[in-house]
């Protein structure tokens, strides 16, 4: 049920004000961002472009500039490529004493510390950095320089600890290591150690790299570790045709559960030979059903609900009593889903996902009485099941909204923090990514009030990912009209006219792709607000007739807005209107969609839990409960489901 928040009385920056980092008065109580002039930025770009050497004059405008120090960092990072040496270090040992502790300083320590190494300048690299840092390189480094000079007091009991990382470390650690060997530290048992960190790090080219300094008969287990992460099923044949090679049976075990998750059918076809192979335990080869009767669930195998049934209850974790649900469900085998649901621990079952699919249960067996209640209680509750609560009864979801009481003078205060300025003024000037690390280190001492209250002032700004972020951190939910903005608004109602799809489509996507971030990039290199992936994007622009994006103009919204609606009518044409597979297609590629339709037409709602993919899954039931708020809010009505949660049907006239 969505929880009321009252407002929290307490002392919003007292840790900040302790410390003395506000620079009161430089707004007042104002919270708008002027910043300076257009000039002066203009000049700070184009010096940051080129920056030239430290060495160089700047006027006293630039100088006096809040990003400033940026274009010092950026030149003494130029003076370390172009001339390295002592006058360049006693600059950035000048700039680092008084930037030291600034987001500004981190990438030119690291540029600097990486070239002192380069150049053998130990001494000077243990005086920047008397810690052994977290970085594998640049830890490995400092061992070297620890070790160059002799300063060998605690360095085998650091070296050691660096060295039984269970993963592949860099060459700047040999010289160490080698010593540590000297010095008859790495035994045989601290290898073995090493060994079995790589192997739970599924590092298995180190694992085999470290069992060639060990016997024969020592070492032949840990290779046959290594061999099943690397090849599972090829690995797995050998075992099976060589029941006496030795390996532990938790290596088999994860390597058929890996196999059973990508391919039932392949680790069926295994499972008793494995088992006549394999002289195991009654717990052991529970464990291997388990993972089959996970790997057919996924792939939404009828044969999946007799595989749970016969699992013992020490195996039914939540993980597995969730998609034996699932199973259930997708052979609408009621009853089961019933008796699963009431296996679940309490924390699991009293979810809404769970109190849902027990009212749905309780629907088709007859029982409508205990089931519209149910129903009626999660109606109160703004969640994706709520929602789908709300069309079951066919009445509007009651979203609740409730503004945040924003607290004007904290929010100037917040405001005049020397570091939420030079975040905002680095947004100004495109360098986004400074923007968030300086964003962050400036509130990283409030307390949760001052976090949220910063949360609203940036919604303020609209800035509106970290504000959103913020908002969530600290469990805030109600003030939609702040965590579900509307900006590009003309961009979105002219794309959403132009591609004949609704805005709140256009909106429900942007949010859960982006959060209205232009400039965010995925790690699987889509870009923008509606993230889309270069290739896809040339290949719509071309046949709508839009300009040819780049990766940065996609980060345009001008450009992006466009092409990512029509990309999404693209595919609610290709997949007939099923707004469903149209959003599973947008998340996990449309290639996927014929593979994960049903044998027969299906409930909406029961195929969504059946998305074998955790994250499309979650994707699906985000932009659907986006897609209700973004109906009130362009509207003034949530938007109803009933028209977007047809059946999915078993086939499509596209297989492709």
């Amino acid at each position: 049920m969505r929880n009321r928040y009252g407002w929290l009385a307490c002392s919003l920056l007292a840790p900040v004000l302790a410390a003395g980092f506000l620079a009161v008065g430089w707004l007042g109580a104002s919270t708008a961002w002027a910043g300076p002039s257009d000039a002066l930025r203009a000049r700070f770009q184009a010096a940051i472009a080129n920056p030239g050497s430290a060495a160089q004059e700047d006027p006293a405008e630039l100088k006096d500039y809040l990003l400033y120090p940026y274009l010092q960092a950026a030149r003494l990072r130029s003076d370390l490529r172009q001339m390295p040496g002592a006058v360049t270090d006693a600059r950035i040992a000048r700039f680092l004493s008084r930037h030291g502790g600034e987001p500004v300083a981190a990438e030119l320590r690291v540029a600097w510390l990486l070239n002192l190494a380069a150049r053998e300048q130990w001494q000077t690299y243990l005086a920047t950095t008397p810690q052994a840092p977290d970085d594998d390189l640049l830890r490995c480094h400092w061992l070297n320089a620890k070790f160059t000079l002799g300063d060998t007091a605690e360095l085998q009991s650091i070296a050691l600890d660096t060295w039984l990382r269970g993963r592949s470390l860099p060459k700047a650690c040999d010289p160490v290591f080698g010593w540590l060997a000297q010095q008859g530290a790495l035994s045989k048992d601290r290898v073995l150690q090493r060994i079995d960190a790589a192997l739970d790090a599924r590092q298995p080219a180190l694992v085999r790299y470290l069992a060639r300094g060990l016997p024969d008969a020592l070492a032949r287990p840990f290779v046959n570790a290594a061999l099943l992460q690397e090849t599972p099923t090829i690995m797995l044949d050998r075992l099976i045709d060589s029941p006496a090679a030795p390996v532990a049976w938790r290596w088999i075990e994860q390597a058929f559960d890996r196999i059973a998750r990508r391919d039932s059918a392949t680790a069926m076809s295994r499972y008793d030979r494995l088992i006549k192979a394999r002289d195991i335990r009654a717990e052991q080869r529970a464990m291997l059903r388990r993972s089959l009767a996970l790997g057919l669930a996924y792939d939404r195998d009828e044969r999946a609900l007799a595989w749970f049934a016969d699992l013992p209850a020490d195996v039914r974790d939540e993980q597995t009593l969730e998609w034996n649900a699932r199973a259930a469900l997708y052979q609408a085998d009621w009853p089961e889903v019933l008796a699963v649901i009431g296996r679940m621990p309490a924390t699991l079952a009293d979810t809404a996902r769970w109190r849902y699919w027990r009212a749905r249960a309780l629907e088709r067996l007859g029982q409508t009485e205990q089931s519209e209640a149910l129903f009626r209680a999660l109606t109160l509750e703004r969640d994706p099941y709520g929602f789908f609560a709300a069309d079951r009864l066919g009445v509007t979801p009651d979203l609740g909204p409730q503004a945040l009481p924003r607290d004007a003078s904290a929010q100037a205060q917040i405001m005049n923090l020397a570091g939420i300025q030079r975040a905002l003024e680095l947004r100004t000037v495109d360098m986004d990514t400074a923007a968030i690390r300086e964003l962050y280190a400036a509130i990283e001492d409030l307390n949760p009030s001052g976090r949220l209250q910063t949360g609203l002032l940036l919604n303020r700004i609209g800035w509106y990912a970290p504000s959103i972020a913020l908002m969530a951190e600290s469990q805030q939910w109600d003030d939609l009209l702040a965590r579900f903005p509307l900006p590009f608004r003309e961009r979105v109602d002219a794309a959403a006219k132009d591609s004949g799809l609704p805005p709140d489509w256009v909106y429900s996507v942007m949010r859960a792709e982006s959060l209205y971030d232009p400039n965010a990039v995925s790690g699987a290199n889509a870009y923008g607000l509606l993230q889309l992936l270069p290739t896809t994007a040339r290949e719509v622009a071309r046949r709508h007739g839009l300009p040819i994006p780049t990766r940065d103009t996609l980060k345009q919204a001008d450009v992006n807005i466009p092409i990512g609606s029509h990309y999404l009518a693209e595919l609610n044409e290709r997949f007939d209107g099923h707004f469903l597979l149209v959003i599973a297609a947008y998340n996990a590629g449309p290639y996927r969609i014929p593979g994960w339709l049903p044998p027969r037409e299906m409930d909406a709602d029961v195929w969504i839990e059946n998305v074998p993919f955790n994250e499309t899954r979650g994707y699906i039931t985000r932009v659907l409960y986006n897609i209700v708020i973004f109906g009130w809010r362009l509207n003034g009505e949530p938007t109803t489901l009933d028209q977007l949660m047809q059946p999915v049907p078993a086939r499509l006239g596209e297989s492709e």
